[in-house]
């Protein structure tokens, strides 16, 4: 089960660090909305900006990950979840590494030639979304057809959400399933706005959420 208590004790954790903020927390905590909103039926909405996540890209990338004591995804736009971390498969030669538990670190990569890092825990935010409903929701701001079983546990959709680029991974984290949505940073809170407005249909007004604010 997602703890949001642990969530939410995390991200106040390293707040009190000089680490980056995530722009989705800086904008609602400004504007004192919900950081954490649920819904009476299940669904919510989580931002993982500040979790570990890195990325390879290069010839020798897939060595990297196997060295490091993690399996590979057969193919493009699939991941595999396991107890270091998920595993995405963006294209032959790029991967990105999600940590996929509460206060997890990612597993040390020992870098080799032909392969550099891709700074994803800088330049995206992620958000992690759950709902039984959840498929309908992401209809709404998505035309790729993310229904089971043409979007199964394991795939990965590089499309486009609501007009702007993002990286859609269903998957398991702490034991749910979610989709995890990886977006620029310069369009996390406009996407997380989006994300709530197009989850009023399934879930009920605003006022039926649940605060969790710090």
């Amino acid at each position: 089960m997602i703890h949001l208590n642990s969530v939410r004790s995390y991200n106040m954790t390293l707040q009190s660090t000089n680490m980056a903020r995530s722009p989705i927390l800086k904008q609602l905590s400004a504007q004192q909305e919900n950081l954490f909103p649920i819904s009476q039926t299940g669904s919510f909405i989580i931002d993982m900006t500040l979790y570990a996540k890195t990325g390879l890209r290069g010839k020798t990338a897939s060595k990297v990950i196997e060295q490091a004591g993690l399996a590979l995804p057969a193919k493009p736009n699939q991941a595999i979840d396991s107890e270091l971390a998920t595993v995405l498969r963006l294209s032959d030669k790029e991967y990105w590494l999600l940590t996929n538990s509460e206060n997890k670190d990612l597993p040390e990569l020992k870098m080799s030639d032909d392969c550099y890092k891709v700074f994803c825990q800088d330049s995206h935010a992620w958000l992690s979304f759950k709902s039984p409903f959840k498929a309908d929701v992401m209809a709404k701001l998505c035309g790729v057809d993310l229904r089971e079983p043409a979007f199964p546990l394991g795939a990965i959709a590089q499309t486009v959400v609501a007009g702007s680029n993002a990286i859609i991974v269903h998957h398991k984290w702490d034991k749910e399933a979610v989709f995890s949505i990886l977006c620029d940073r310069s369009v996390a809170h406009y996407l997380w706005m989006v994300m709530l407005d197009a989850m009023d249909e399934f879930n009920g007004k605003e006022d039926d959420f649940i605060s969790l604010s710090f």
